[in-house]
Order: C-alpha cells, then sequence, then structure tokens
C-alpha cells in the first residue's frame, strides 16, 4: 500500500476525515469488485 504524505493539519495528525473517506471508498471498491467477481461466477454456473 502506498504511503501517503503526512497530514497537512498538524492538531489532528491520524484523524483526517478525509484520508479516512478515501480508505473507505478504496474498501468498498475492493468489497465490490469480489462480489461482482462471484455474482458473475453464480450466474456463469448456473447457464450451463
Amino acid at each position: 500500500m502506498m504511503k501517503l504524505p503526512p497530514d497537512r493539519n498538524t492538531a489532528f495528525p491520524d484523524k483526517s476525515p478525509f484520508k479516512t473517506i478515501l480508505q473507505g471508498i478504496k474498501a468498498d471498491n475492493i468489497l465490490y469488485l469480489f462480489v461482482k467477481q462471484d455474482i458473475i461466477t453464480i450466474f456463469a454456473h448456473y447457464q450451463k
């Protein structure tokens, strides 16, 4: 995983809401890809 540059907000160096949102979106995208792959596999299985 890429290391993010340190936050400019020195008051809360580890509590950037934007960074948390980005990580959440990334996790959702990965989860979505896995689920989509499963759905495609299931559909392909039942097409036969």
